[in-house]
């Protein structure tokens, strides 16, 4: 679980270089980058680790220990995650509901570039000069 959080955050950093809606990409690197602030409706990514799928049960690994459910999956979804390889696997809240968005290595482009289109509106920046400011104004 820790290498997935550790994931979530060189995941955000990434987005700091990489996104094209991004002020920081191709800024020289004696330029402070904000602080991240992660928002309680940002993703928790799992790996094949602390979450799998095997005979119609799905097993989660949690901090109260593993979960597992019974699923009703379709045989074409379950045929996938037999000949497939999954990338990610990510939970999501999407209108007051929790998702999981299962990620194959062959749908990896697509997903990149639809992830790419608009900024997370889960991830805030803060940055340096403001957190300065804002220290300065409580002392």
């Amino acid at each position: 679980m820790a290498c997935n959080a550790i994931y979530a955050i060189c995941r955000a950093y990434r987005t700091l270089y990489e996104h094209p809606l991004s002020k920081w990409k191709n800024l020289p690197s004696d330029v402070a980058l904000p602080h991240l602030h992660f928002l309680p409706s940002a993703p928790v990514y799992f790996d094949r680790h602390t979450l799998s799928i095997k005979d119609n049960t799905l097993s989660m690994f949690t901090l109260e220990g593993r979960l597992r459910f019974q699923l009703q999956l379709p045989l074409e979804v379950t045929e996938r995650f037999a000949s497939q390889r999954l990338r990610e696997i990510i939970l999501l809240q999407i209108n007051q509901q929790f998702v999981l968005n299962f990620i194959f290595l062959d749908l990896n482009e697509a997903a990149q570039s639809n992830a790419q289109d608009e900024w997370p509106e889960y991830l805030l920046t803060i940055e340096a000069d403001l957190e300065e400011q804002s220290d300065n104004i409580k002392t």
